[in-house]
């Protein structure tokens, strides 16, 4: 009797926020429950899946490995003399490149298929589909649902059989005991809302010698009058978009790939109505639409019950969470339901709009004994005219009363933000006002981005262009003055403790852990001695030793050589406790 055939192994490779992390696990789901296999590595794959970013942020300069070794694998030898980039130019490219790598793999390796998914799918399929052939399909949002069939016409013999591959599919019935939500989700206007996206854009060129299509090429000269003709407009206006993974018919939430980590991205909304004049993202990701609150609730005790005890909420915008569901309580409702969700001791917002941030909902995140303090603002500057210009509110009185605001209900909250350098119009007076503020603020986590004018986008028509060394000067003091803010945020917390989630333990027994203060990836991390037996996803109680940049170090609270902490009698992540933490 022949032996059943293999089912073919897909790698899904996934380049920049966490909006596309959610995509990748739902194609992962979904490819499961079709019959693939999904595989870590690339090069034992059937297929390849390049989940890309069109305006992914300067300052993952670790994908510059990547853009080398794509190019020198598909350019001849007289292209390889690379010259350094700016981290502006090797952004954007860390998208396209990894396709041409993955596509080296076709010809070199075992893939015989290369997908292309991902805003830069989405926002220039044309270009890629003509200058990328190597690509077997570019996959823009609406054919999300169809990846499955398309894999299956690319690699031949159609889609395998459901159910040959190893791993689990999603569950198709409602999970049990849902905690309850409300409101109850209605039709409501999407009113679209003052300034502000959450990460800034970049417009780099492809690097000598490169292969890649030229998606958005420099503004032309000035035209008279000083306006910018853009080169290369998307679309004016915005689309009305489904979901890019619409919940199917009689299932409780979009299929996703079964939990591997203790951690997992759950996403809020689609989309986003604001009008920032550096951000393109309202152009090809459409008006902002909320899931359903039921359904978030839904997946979190799904992965919740695989082990999943911090879930991380991600949107263009979560503070406009449930404004196209009847009204704006809906986030602070949802956060209430999540905290009854068994063995979830963790909940983190991202993206939070500081115009957006109500006093209820700023009081629901101080006192709900699972949801972080942790406050992800989206300020882009702190000078009133940059944020004008901008099309963003705020200034830096704004800013510090938001700050101590929130400090007034949890003084140990932790803060992030983004900053922009070099937009045009900024002046020297304007770099001096966020300075001031950054001293004032005593912000946790900060990063700092050179301006880079993105296509389809305001800003291209403004005046004022900062010089790119200058910005990139200004980059690189405020970066200096924001380490030193850092240096003193970590040293208070010296000798108190904090309640830390093990993210791996090296051999050694010193682990690194996060507490309430880091978010995965993004942040810093507290490293811990002495926890030879912990396993990732244990909690712990430590007690800080030092500090040193972003790291603190620690020593487990109880005595060396235990693997956990007793459990805690309330799972506090808001106001701090000095010992108890």
């Amino acid at each position: 009797m022949p032996e059943p055939a293999r089912p073919p192994k897909v790698a899904i490779v996934t380049l920049g926020c966490g909006r596309n992390e959610v995509d990748s696990e739902n194609a992962a789901g979904l490819l499961t429950a079709s019959g693939y296999e999904m595989v870590d590595d690339a090069e034992q794959a059937d297929a390849i899946i390049v989940n890309t970013c069109a305006f992914i942020s300067a300052a993952k300069k670790e994908s510059i490995d990547t853009v080398f070794s794509a190019i020198a694998l598909k350019s001849p030898p007289a292209a390889r003399e690379l010259h350094p980039d700016s981290s502006a130019e090797a952004a954007k490219r860390e998208s396209t490149d990894p396709v041409l790598e993955a596509a080296g793999l076709k010809e070199h390796g075992r893939a015989r298929t290369v997908l292309v998914m991902g805003c830069l799918a989405e926002r220039y399929a044309d270009t890629l589909r003509a200058e990328l052939p190597e690509a077997d399909a570019i996959v823009p949002f609406a054919d999300y649902t169809r990846l499955a069939e398309l894999l299956g016409s690319t690699l031949g013999g159609g889609a395998p059989a459901p159910g040959t591959a190893a791993a689990t599919p999603m569950p198709g019935a409602p999970a049990p005991d849902r905690p309850a939500v409300t409101p109850t989700p209605t039709p409501a206007a999407l009113a679209p809302a003052a300034p502000a996206p959450d990460r800034p854009a970049v417009t780099p060129a492809p690097a000598p010698g490169s292969r890649l299509p030229a998606l958005a090429p420099a503004p032309a000269p000035p035209a008279p009058g000083g306006a910018v003709r853009p080169a290369l407009v998307p679309p004016a206006g915005r689309r009305v978009l489904p979901m890019v993974f619409p919940t199917p018919a009689g299932a409780p939430f979009p299929a996703r790939s079964r939990a591997r980590q203790p951690v997992a991205l759950v996403k809020l909304a689609e989309g986003c109505d604001r009008d920032c004049s550096f951000c393109a993202i309202p152009s090809f990701r459409g008006r902002f639409r909320s899931r359903r609150p039921t359904e978030v609730v839904d997946e979190v005790v799904w992965l919740a019950g695989q082990g999943v005890s911090e879930v991380v909420l991600v949107a263009e915008n979560s503070t406009s969470y449930g404004k196209d569901l009847g009204g704006r309580s809906a986030l602070v409702h949802l956060l209430r339901a999540l905290a009854t969700v068994e063995g979830l001791r963790r909940v983190r917002l991202q993206y939070l709009q500081p115009d957006e941030l109500t006093p209820g909902l700023l009081e629901e995140m101080a006192a709900n004994p699972v949801v972080c303090s942790y406050f992800d603002l989206s300020l882009q500057h702190a000078s009133a005219p940059v944020l004008r210009r901008m099309r963003r509110g705020g200034s830096r009185p704004d800013f510090l009363d938001l700050v101590g605001r929130v400090r007034a209900l949890d003084p140990d909250a932790a803060f992030r933000s983004n900053f922009i350098l070099g937009f045009p119009g900024e002046r020297r007076q304007d770099v001096r006002e966020l300075e001031d503020f950054l001293e004032e603020a005593r912000l946790d986590w900060v990063a700092f981005f050179a301006y880079s004018a993105e296509d389809g986008t305001a800003a291209l028509a403004l005046d004022g262009r900062v010089p790119t060394r200058t910005a990139r000067a200004r980059v690189e003091r405020l970066s200096e003055l924001q380490a030193r803010v850092l240096d003193r945020v970590q040293a208070a917390w010296v000798g108190r403790r904090l309640e830390v989630m093990v993210d791996r333990v090296d051999a050694d027994g010193t682990a690194e852990a996060r507490s309430f203060r880091e978010a995965p990836e993004h942040d810093g991390l507290v490293r811990v001695e002495g926890l030879a037996s912990a396993t990732a996803g244990d909690y712990v109680e430590v007690e800080v030793t030092g500090a040193e940049g972003p790291e603190l170090r620690a020593r487990p609270a109880w005595g060396a050589g235990a693997a956990t902490a007793p459990a805690p009698a309330a799972r506090r992540v808001g106001p701090a406790v000095p010992a108890t933490r």
